[in-house]
């Protein structure tokens, strides 16, 4: 038995993933690795749109990954749409109202027969998402080793300009909820609560911290956290990043 299988399935009984998932799951991570192949990205009235020409994943295995349901479902056996709307929240109640008004996250998925065919993102991420990025990081996501203890994966990432400038995110997500700096990093901060969950309201469902280096406030590190899924960049010793998914 080849050895990437044989760590899958003791990846499988870890985690209690069932096999039509796993198997779902690993398919889409070797089509990211080669993202050109099997998606498209284009601006449909200001909305980025990703296309899979060959589905494989099914939104249920989204929400199984984040633990996080969608707000709302809609359709039949054949085509269903399922939405996520993300709140974004601040450290001073009294934030700009223009700010509030434009950087809340709704993201749409189209499914047919139950196989994600279409991702809708908000206008403002026009500005950050493209193919060029996507196929950026996840090239290598077919190569990842996989930890059987942490339920996690992990890759290489070679250094890019490609990578998003602090300038790129701050005009995608806005005010940060926290801005903090050391005498050699800037570390900015954005948390988001998932419209609907039967939470407190400032209850923190997807939050990401990225850091940038002064003076020069070029990209070092990121940690995102969407639900049970966490997502991080970090630099390596050989000029390289390193891209961590893994799932609490």
């Amino acid at each position: 038995m080849p050895k990437s299988l044989k760590i899958g399935l003791i990846l499988l009984l870890i985690t209690g993933l069932s096999g039509c998932v796993f198997f779902r799951l690993n398919s889409f991570r070797k089509q990211l690795a080669r993202f050109p192949a099997y998606f498209t990205i284009a601006l449909v009235d200001e909305h980025p749109v990703i296309t899979c020409r060959k589905p494989v994943l099914h939104a249920s295995d989204l929400t199984w990954l984040s633990g996080l349901p969608p707000c709302v479902e809609d359709g039949g056996k054949k085509q269903r749409v399922a939405t996520w709307n993300l709140t974004k929240l601040y450290l001073n109640e009294k934030a700009d109202n223009r700010d509030k008004e434009n950087h809340d996250i709704s993201i749409v998925l189209h499914s047919e027969k139950k196989k994600i065919k279409t991702i809708i993102l908000p206008t403002s991420f026009n500005h950050l998402i493209d193919e060029a990025l996507i196929d950026h990081v996840f090239k290598q996501a077919d190569t990842a080793d996989i930890e059987k203890k942490q339920t996690s994966a992990e890759w290489s990432m070679a250094n890019s300009k490609v990578l998003p400038t602090m300038r790129d995110i701050l005009k995608v997500a806005g005010k940060p909820y926290e801005w903090t700096e050391t005498d050699s990093e800037i570390h900015i901060n954005f948390r988001y609560h998932l419209e609907g969950r039967e939470t407190p309201a400032d209850q923190v469902d997807v939050s990401g911290t990225l850091a940038y280096a002064k003076p020069n406030r070029s990209f070092l590190w990121s940690k995102i956290r969407v639900g049970k899924m966490y997502f991080s960049t970090r630099s390596s010793s050989k000029g390289m990043f390193k891209v961590k998914l893994r799932r609490k």
